[in-house]
């Protein structure tokens, strides 16, 4: 009985896991920049997706002006000048013709190129572990089975108080890490057959390769988020992630009292996002030629059907936010309109139009949507011992913070 219950778990985290963690880099990891959401919103107008006045007031919220309502406090020493802006712009687009050149490759039958295969990493045999993270010493299965039920109880059974306890995701990106580690070890048939037999592989292999992919996707945001990379070590980023747990733990923990209408309002909000991140998902997998007609129209329909829910319940809550999440909607429909007139057998072109709108939309969910949700709880740092750290973990702690200036002054 226990190893159905089990096998059930892994099921249900494995399909679970890509939608959690994109909830969680949403709050850690800037969605897009303020120059893919300028090029983004001057893309939709000039393809006559958006009109003058819309475009206009989207741009008034991006640069964060003529807006009293949304508008931020930002110093003048945070605003980009005109002519940084437009080199940005200028290498973006540079980067957006790179990444059209590799989308010319058909990938519905393997999922990923040869080059995306060979960034999945290979497995790494853990001598020890960060103190804290384990109890019992255990053979490497029973590590990642382990890792993989510690991340199950924070992220699908309490994932409301990740908000209270930032600490505690800290240490699930740790369990992370192991769990992808391993499933490196895992699928080692599937990974020798990719290689050995691409582009002529199986389902099962492509299943196996979809997995990691999306997984090591998810292991590289949440390294950036904390000043790492691909090319640190397994040690190095569990260390990472071991540290800032236990910086963040001491934090008191600030309860805000929140009305019934609040509370949905941030529950509603949250699986809005959730279902906008997968609509974006798959059409951007469309765009790079990993989904054939078929699966794409599977996917997308079940797409727009539970963000039409979604909106269907956000705009029934408060008339003081119903108009917002109305105007969000009015895009949306425009871009599922878009996608119907070219019976979603979509050229590039017509692809990338509802990955800009979309990409807006989401960019000014995130910029508006704090002036009316609130926090539950909040996190007092004011009794953190700085100077009983090392100067070590002080250059650690200095490296993340100026990571995640810059990520907020290009916003």
């Amino acid at each position: 009985m226990h190893e159905i219950n089990f096998k059930k778990k892994n099921r249900s985290l494995k399909k679970l896991i890509i939608a959690i963690f994109f909830l969680l880099l949403y709050n850690l990891t800037s969605f897009a920049n303020i120059v893919d959401e300028l090029t983004s919103l001057n893309n939709l107008y000039k393809e006559g997706a958006i009109s003058k006045n819309e475009f206009e007031k989207a741009k008034s919220i991006i640069l964060k002006t003529n807006n009293d309502d949304i508008r931020t406090n930002i110093s003048d020493s945070e605003k980009l000048p005109e002519k940084k802006l437009e080199k940005k712009i200028i290498k973006t687009k540079i980067n957006n013709q790179n990444n059209i050149k590799n989308r010319n490759i058909d990938l519905s039958k393997t999922y990923i190129s040869i080059e995306e295969f060979n960034k999945l990493g290979s497995y790494e045999k853990i001598e020890t572990y960060p103190k804290g993270l384990f109890k019992n010493k255990m053979s490497s299965k029973q590590y990642a089975q382990d890792a993989m039920m510690k991340m199950y109880n924070t992220f699908v059974k309490a994932p409301r108080l990740l908000e209270k306890y930032p600490e505690n995701m800290m240490k699930s990106m740790a369990y992370f890490e192991i769990f992808y580690n391993h499933q490196l070890k895992d699928k080692k048939k599937s990974i020798e057959n990719f290689k050995n037999n691409y582009p002529d592989i199986n389902w099962k292999t492509k299943k196996d390769i979809k997995t990691l992919f999306s997984l090591n996707s998810a292991k590289k945001s949440m390294r950036e988020a904390l000043a790492l990379n691909q090319e640190n070590t397994l040690e190095e980023s569990l260390g990472r992630y071991v540290f800032m747990h236990n910086f963040l733990k001491p934090a008191e923990k600030i309860t805000h009292k929140l009305s019934s209408k609040e509370k949905k309002l941030k529950r509603h909000s949250s699986i809005l996002k959730k279902n906008y991140g997968n609509f974006k998902k798959t059409i951007t997998e469309k765009s790079e030629n990993r989904l054939d007609n078929k699966d794409f129209k599977k996917q997308i329909d079940k797409n727009i059907k539970n963000l039409n829910k979604s909106f269907k319940s956000i705009t029934k809550i408060d008339a003081s936010t119903d108009k917002f999440y109305k105007s969000i909607k009015d895009l949306f429909d425009k871009s599922v309109d878009h996608l119907t007139d070219c019976n979603f057998d979509c050229s590039n072109k017509d692809l990338n139009l509802v990955i800009d709108a979309t990409k807006l939309n989401l960019a000014i969910i995130k910029e508006v949507e704090p002036n009316f949700i609130k926090k539950k709880y909040s996190q007092n740092m004011e009794n953190l011992k700085l100077d009983e750290i090392t100067e070590e973990d002080q250059a650690t702690l200095a490296l993340i913070t100026a990571k995640l200036k810059i990520k907020k002054k290009i916003q």
